[in-house]
């Protein structure tokens, strides 16, 4: 499946949590909570349809946003030019710190160990990082359930407290 933008459901909205709202409306709604304790980091692997998910999700609030809405260092940032940074600091982020865990923790139900590590620029556009993991898991007909490590996706406010500059 390759991630392009026209392929995602542009009327989606990505991953559920309470009452099958989607995770980034309970980011704005300030209920965003953790399903599952995963006191090992190692562990804090996310699947790929949970990325697809969270992608989704992305586009849907891009999606919602208007000009000037969603801004990183006074720039206005929608699908077609975020980076990973931009998506740390504009969702990843303010998620762990309302949560206070994880996003392996909001998204997962059980503690996933991971098989591939992803490693990445910070100024890869997000659209790419999908497209990159999708074909990454088309040429090794990999299924949904197939586990990635992404540090974004696995560190909490304890672990950026250790390190505040690395996530």
């Amino acid at each position: 499946h390759a991630l392009g933008r026209d392929q995602l459901a542009r009327s989606s909205s990505g991953s559920v949590g309470l009452a099958d709202t989607p995770l980034l409306q309970l980011v704005l709604e300030g209920q965003l909570k953790m399903r599952c304790e995963i006191k090992d980091a190692a562990y804090r692997g996310i699947t790929l349809q949970q990325l697809r998910e969270f992608a989704e999700g992305v586009q849907w609030r891009f999606d919602q946003s208007m000009e000037g809405d969603l801004t990183v260092r006074g720039e206005s940032k929608f699908w077609d030019n975020s980076d990973m940074y931009d998506i740390n600091k504009l969702f990843l982020k303010p998620g762990r710190k309302q949560a206070a865990c994880s996003w392996a923790e909001i998204m997962s139900d059980k503690p996933n160990r991971p098989e591939y590590h992803v490693t990445y620029g910070s100024h890869l556009l997000f659209k790419d990082f999908m497209a990159a993991l999708e074909w990454h898991a088309e040429a090794r007909l990999l299924p949904d359930t197939t586990v990635y490590y992404v540090v974004p996706f696995m560190s909490d406010d304890k672990d950026c407290q250790r390190s505040p500059d690395s996530f």
